[in-house]
C-alpha cells in the first residue's frame, strides 16, 4: 500500500485471487518500519495459520519513492482511512481486525477514536495494538535520558532524516518546509519540530504532540480495542499508559506485561509463536467467535512467559 506497489487494478485482482478466508487483518507497523520487518512478519504468519488474509499499509515514502508531497505523522489519520475502505470495499462481506505497532498503534487508537468521536463506523470489527506510545510527551522525555538517547533517539532520528533527505525533491515543494534544518537534529523531537510539525501545520513538536498523543482519547472509542504494553518500556512509559481511561471504556482492554521492553515480549522459544502473535490469535478467535460482546470478554492462555496485569 505505498507508492511502490501494483497498480490499483493488478492490487485488486491480486487480492481477489486469494483464497477464501473468515476475516482480513490489516497491519500498521512502527515508525520506519514496513512490510519486511521481523514482527510484520510473524504477525503475517500467525494471521496465515488462521486462515486470514493479512494486509499490510507501508507508509509513504518508506519503503519506496515518494510521489507526493507529503508524509506520515501520528495525528493524520486520513490515510488509514483510506485503506480501511479501499480494503472493506474489496471484501465488504469479511470482518476487518485492524492490528497497529508502535506508531501504528498510535494511528489505529486515533482513527478509532476520531470514528468513536464523531459517531462514524470505523469498518474494523476489533483493534489489536503493541507498545503504543500512549503520551507521545512523556515518551520523548524519557527517551532523551543520557543512556536512552544513546541507545535508541539519536539512532532513530538519524533514520528520519536520512528518510525525509532521500525525498528531499518531492519534499522540497512543501510550503515552509526547510530540510537545511534537518542537520541540527539530534532527537526525535527535534525531528518532530523541524519537519512533522511543519508538513502538518503545527506551530511545534509539542503541538503536533497534543494532537497525535491518544492517552486523552480513550473514552472516544467505540470499537473493542486490546491493546498490550510492558512495564518496562522506555518508548511507552508505565506511568503514562492510561489505566484508569481504560477501566471506565468498556471497549478497551490494556494488558501491561511486566517485562516485554519496546516491541520484544521475547520467549524461552525463539523458533515458534512468540507472545504477541499467541496473544494476538486467542483474540482473533474470540472476536471471530463471539462478535456480539459488548465488552471484551477475553482471557489470554498461558501467560507464566509473561505475567500481566488485565486493565479492563
Amino acid at each position: 500500500m505505498n507508492d511502490e506497489d501494483l497498480s490499483e487494478e493488478v492490487a485488486k485482482t491480486a487480492l481477489l485471487n486469494l483464497p477464501a478466508a473468515e476475516a482480513v487483518v490489516l497491519i500498521l507497523p512502527g515508525l520506519t518500519g514496513d512490510s519486511t520487518q521481523n514482527y510484520v512478519r510473524g504477525l503475517v504468519q500467525a494471521s496465515d495459520s488462521l486462515g486470514l488474509i493479512a494486509v499490510v499499509m507501508n507508509y509513504r515514502g518508506v519503503s519506496g519513492s515518494l510521489k507526493t508531497p507529503r508524509s506520515y505523522c501520528g495525528a493524520d489519520t486520513s490515510d488509514v482511512a483510506e485503506v480501511v475502505n479501499h480494503v472493506k470495499d474489496l471484501y465488504p462481506n469479511l470482518p476487518l481486525i485492524a492490528v497497529g505497532v508502535s506508531l501504528g498503534g498510535i494511528l489505529l487508537t486515533n482513527y478509532l477514536a476520531k470514528c468513536g468521536k464523531e459517531n462514524a463506523d470505523s469498518r474494523v470489527l476489533g483493534g489489536f495494538t503493541v507498545s503504543t506510545p500512549w503520551n507521545i510527551a512523556a515518551s520523548c522525555k524519557v527517551l532523551e535520558e543520557p543512556l536512552n538517547y544513546y541507545i535508541f533517539n539519536r539512532h532513530l532520528a538519524q533514520n528520519l532524516c536520512a528518510a525525509a533527505n532521500r525525498h528531499s525533491e518531492m519534499l522540497s515543494k512543501v510550503p515552509g518546509l526547510d530540510l537545511e534544518q534537518l542537520k541540527n537534529v539530534r532527537t526525535i523531537k527535534d525531528f518532530d519540530h523541524n519537519f512533522t510539525a511543519k508538513m502538518f501545520g503545527y506551530e511545534s513538536a509539542d503541538d503536533y504532540y497534543k494532537s497525535a498523543t491518544p492517552h486523552d482519547k480513550v473514552h472516544q472509542i467505540k470499537t473493542r480495542l486490546l491493546a498490550i504494553n510492558a512495564a518496562d518500556d522506555m518508548f511507552s512509559p508505565y506511568d503514562a499508559i492510561p489505566k484508569e481511561a481504560a477501566k471506565e471504556n468498556p471497549n478497551v482492554c490494556i494488558m501491561v506485561t511486566s517485562h516485554g521492553g519496546h516491541i520484544g515480549f521475547l520467549e524461552w522459544n525463539p523458533f515458534g509463536i512468540n507472545f504477541v502473535e499467541r496473544v494476538f490469535s486467542q483474540y482473533v478467535k474470540a472476536l471471530l467467535q463471539k462478535p456480539e460482546y459488548g465488552r471484551l470478554q477475553f482471557q489470554p492462555e498461558e501467560v507464566d512467559a509473561a505475567p500481566f496485569t488485565a486493565i479492563c
